[in-house]
């Protein structure tokens, strides 16, 4: 079924609360975007896993300044986004987490 925006309909376009994916590969990352916020985990495949990263992309698009110092309050409900969107597999796994 086509979905609204890629038939040039955006208004049409359901919205979610946020967007998750996962990377298996390499070191292994993960990222959720809600509303103006961008996090990125990296080396997954690592014990402990590296920092989340926390980008305001309304004021910093090419993701250029961590701000997750900044922002505790959004790196906690992106932690439950990411534990909330994951689901386990036993074909793909993070081998750090």
């Amino acid at each position: 079924m086509p979905r609204p925006a890629l038939l040039g309909r955006p208004d049409r376009q359901k919205q979610h609360p946020y967007l998750y994916w996962e990377f298996y590969l390499t070191s292994g990352k993960r990222a959720a975007r809600k509303g103006r916020w961008k996090a990125l985990q990296r080396g997954l495949h690592k014990k402990p896993p590296g920092p989340i990263q926390l980008f305001d992309l309304a004021e910093d698009l090419g993701e250029t300044r961590d701000v997750a110092d900044a922002h505790p309050e959004i790196v906690a409900e992106i932690r439950r986004i990411f534990a909330d969107a994951h689901t386990p597999s036993d074909i793909w796994k993070f081998r750090g987490l």
